[in-house]
């Protein structure tokens, strides 16, 4: 309970500070709105006991328009308070999604090779949207509920005390019976949320990885996977609609037989002189407006807990802590990087030694190169300098200074990569290059574009570079993909770049015509390759040869060759 009304009271506090106007608005119009509901049955008991009692024409034409103005401004500030309402459910709704999508690149490489994305997307999708949908609206109904029935306790108890202690104890009885479904609800619907996301999970995997599945002829699998899960989860599903529906209907039913008691009982006291009609229907309209706000504040509680579940999911995921501890105060990284250098680096990934005591120094206006069997730890390397994870032991310096001093944004900020996987936007061709970066002019790309050969086929586009690359660069092949991201990691203009296996889909001579255009761009820059050709490796300026973790060899191509050691035999296995 106290988790859930802190989860409340955070929502609460960060709704206020996106808009602290239209909150107050809506809390004034919320007032308004309640004041001028309670008022209505005593209008509507004067109409009748003493305009049409008292056969009054003026004090009915007075009451009438009362009432139709009452009823006029109620209509008024109920648009007023939906538009209020709206503007902060939507803002609050972006600014968690903003959040959520800020954190998710926040992690450490270990996040991001364990976590399953559908869950991710669940959370951003459903549980914003549930946030959405009943968030604000619940806590405004909340007060609007309680205010309400307050009042009209107190003119139930003014008009007939005698039907009101019948009214409560079987008002009674219904919160016993609420309270016991809201429970059993909770605990269901947390049961749903955490199917639904296996569920999405599985969609994601199948969408993200389509033509992978059709080549390996995993469709099967992956659709007999979904129907299991999808099953589950509308097995679930069904069980928590009827469930609620039993809630609904025995506080329907409970409902029922409060007014037709009220009518009977009522009945009774006019037929006995007792009562007047007029205040019999006042008296009704102040069972409804204390017995549906009772009600609903039963089901804001069930609304509530499908809400804190979530906001627990939401909160949980944007505090959760990540392995990588950044310090945003920290150093930024320098004008010219003059050095990069590792110290007793060592490094595991589940209880799997892969670094073991690296120390080598990466200096400007060299090309590195780092060889070696899949496994070994190439990649590794790369991942910690990115700060990806974090050395087990040792450290890693830039300008004798270790990465973890430096301020996370601004160390990635000045490391360029570029891999295998290249990735694209949906956009044009230019913005995928510039990455709408204004100081990139357009003579600028154009030229890197003509040294890395791709201004050519991109000028036969029917819009050149403004052609829609499609959903990852679909309408490109994989060597133009490759190549526009090179030109994009060129433009980018930063003191390290990293090739990742990065000319892998370009044929031999496209790579050595790159590759020669590339030494323009590499003065005064730390450059790291990581290939498996050996055209690629050999124009390297330094080659650094890993095995199972440990550097073996040092030195160029041809001193490599001529020790006849373990790069020779890398050698020789792939030329054969």
């Amino acid at each position: 309970m106290k988790k859930r009304y802190n989860l409340i009271g955070k929502f609460l506090r960060e709704s206020f500070r996106q808009s602290k106007l239209k909150s107050i608005t809506c809390c004034l119009i919320m007032l308004a709105l309640t004041l001028l509901s309670v008022f209505l049955p005593i209008i509507l008991q004067r109409i009748i006991d003493v305009a049409i009692g008292g056969k009054n024409a003026g004090a009915l034409f007075v009451y009438g328009g009362v009432y139709m103005a009452i009823m006029i401004a109620i209509a008024i500030l109920n648009m007023l308070q939906q538009y209020n309402l709206s503007y902060l459910k939507t803002k609050m709704t972006i600014r968690y999604k903003y959040l959520l999508l800020k954190k998710l690149s926040t992690f450490s490489g270990t996040y991001y090779s364990e976590q399953k994305s559908g869950e991710v997307l669940n959370i951003i999708d459903n549980d914003t949207d549930m946030v959405e949908n009943y968030g604000i609206d619940l806590v405004f109904d909340f007060v609007r509920n309680v205010i309400t029935s307050l009042f009209a306790l107190s003119m139930l108890v003014h008009i007939q005390s005698t039907i009101l202690c019948i009214i409560i104890g079987i008002q009674i009885i219904t919160i016993v019976v609420q309270s016991k479904f809201s429970r059993v609800l909770a605990d269901k619907t947390a049961e749903v949320r955490e199917q639904s996301g296996k569920v999405y999970n599985i969609i994601e995997q199948y969408i993200s990885n389509i033509l992978e599945i059709v080549i390996l002829k995993a469709r099967r699998y992956f659709l007999t996977h979904y129907l299991k899960n999808e099953g589950e989860f509308a097995r679930k599903g069904i069980r928590l609609d009827v469930l609620f529906s039993a809630s609904s209907q025995s506080a329907t039913f409970l409902s029922s037989l409060i007014t037709i008691l009220v009518y009977i009982i009522g009945g009774m006291e006019i037929i006995n002189g007792s009562l007047q009609f007029g205040e019999l229907i006042a008296f009704q309209q102040y069972t409804a407006m204390f017995i549906g706000p009772c009600m609903g504040l039963l089901k804001i509680n069930e609304s509530i807990q499908r809400v804190c579940v979530s906001l627990d999911r939401i909160y949980g995921f944007l505090e959760s802590a990540s392995t990588i501890v950044q310090d945003n105060k920290g150093l930024k990284i320098p004008d010219h990087v003059t050095k990069i250098n590792m110290k007793n680096v060592n490094f595991s990934y589940s209880n799997n030694k892969i670094l073991k005591n690296i120390n080598y120094t990466f200096k400007p206006g060299k090309v590195y190169a780092l060889v070696g069997a899949t496994g070994c730890g190439k990649s590794t390397i790369i991942n910690l300098l990115y700060r990806l994870w974090d050395v087990e032991s040792g450290e890693i310096t830039i300008n004798d200074k270790n990465i973890k001093e430096y301020n996370l944004y601004s160390l990635r900020k000045n490391i360029a990569i570029v891999s295998q996987n290249t990735f694209l936007f949906d956009n044009t061709i230019e913005n995928n290059l510039t990455l709408n970066n204004n100081r990139i002019k357009k003579e600028d790309y154009i030229e890197v574009c003509k040294r890395i050969g791709i201004d050519e086929f991109i000028s036969k586009l029917p819009d050149g570079y403004q052609t829609q690359v499609g959903e990852n660069g679909a309408k490109l092949s994989g060597g133009q993909r490759q190549r526009i991201a090179i030109v994009r990691m060129i433009l980018q203009s930063k003191d390290i770049l990293i090739f990742d296996e990065a000319t892998s889909a370009l044929d031999n001579i496209t790579q050595e015509y790159i590759l020669d255009n590339l030494r323009q761009y590499y003065e005064n820059r730390i450059v790291i390759m990581i290939a498996h050709r050996l055209s690629t490796i050999r124009k390297a300026d330094e080659i650094v040869v890993l095995n199972q973790g440990k550097i073996v060899e040092i030195g160029n191509h041809e001193s490599l060759m001529q020790k006849k050691q373990y790069y020779y035999q890398l050698v020789e296995e792939r030329s054969a």
